[in-house]
């Protein structure tokens, strides 16, 4: 099971492009999460763009994903159509990339379902986030068509 968590610290206000937030990524029993720590919280809307566009990068074998105005940060390694997950000296079992993938933009909608989670459409970040989804849309048709 892989599972994408996301939220932002002051929940009942208006989203806006530096609103800070945790992101927490499940993967089977290992759980790797901004919240356990102050210090980790980051700004979320930024570090989403950051995330989707490291991921989608095919071609890049390792990559870390560090969260913007945060010290939270996550390695990927990618081998073949499979991805390792380093976090605090733990590394996950080699898992899927294409259910990696679907996970992160199952966690997107379910973030983005909620109308305060939007941020305005004339915001400057708004459309970073809106080109770093169809990216990901992209890369995971490109992917379930013909696996990495």
């Amino acid at each position: 099971m892989i599972k994408l968590y996301l939220s932002r610290t002051v929940a009942e206000e208006p989203a806006s492009d530096f609103d800070m937030g945790d992101i927490e990524l499940i993967i089977d029993s290992f759980i790797f999460n901004s919240s356990a720590s102050p210090r980790h919280q980051c700004m979320i809307y930024i570090s989403l763009i950051e995330l989707i566009d490291k991921l989608t990068d095919t071609k890049a074998k390792r990559f870390e994903f560090v969260a913007v105005d945060s010290s939270f940060s996550i390695k990927f390694k990618n081998i073949k159509s499979t991805v390792e997950i380093i976090h605090n000296h733990q590394i996950t079992p080699a898992i899927d990339r294409v259910e990696l993938l679907k996970a992160v933009d199952e966690g997107l909608n379910e973030f983005l379902s909620t109308e305060k989670n939007c941020l305005p459409t004339h915001s400057r970040i708004a459309a970073d986030l809106c080109n770093a989804i169809n990216n990901l849309k992209t890369t995971l048709l490109k992917f379930e068509n013909n696996p990495p």
